[in-house]
């Protein structure tokens, strides 16, 4: 968000876009996609984010919502 390498902000950020907003776990998650539909550059950031973390989200522990 504010450089050309990850920030303290771009976790904080990138991880409520993938713990809440694309969780299928969440709930919620469909309200969150509808909102997304308004905003295709957080949709960008929030892709290439958790892309530059696949290796984490794909062997993060189960927790519930």
């Amino acid at each position: 968000m504010a450089g050309e390498k990850l920030s303290t902000a771009d976790f904080w950020v990138g991880a409520f876009y993938c713990d809440q907003m694309t969780n299928e776990k969440n709930p919620n998650m469909a309200d969150y996609q509808e909102i997304l539909k308004n905003y295709p550059n957080f949709v960008r950031f929030g892709k290439a984010f958790a892309a530059e973390n696949n290796v984490w989200l794909a062997t993060r522990p189960e927790a519930p919502m």
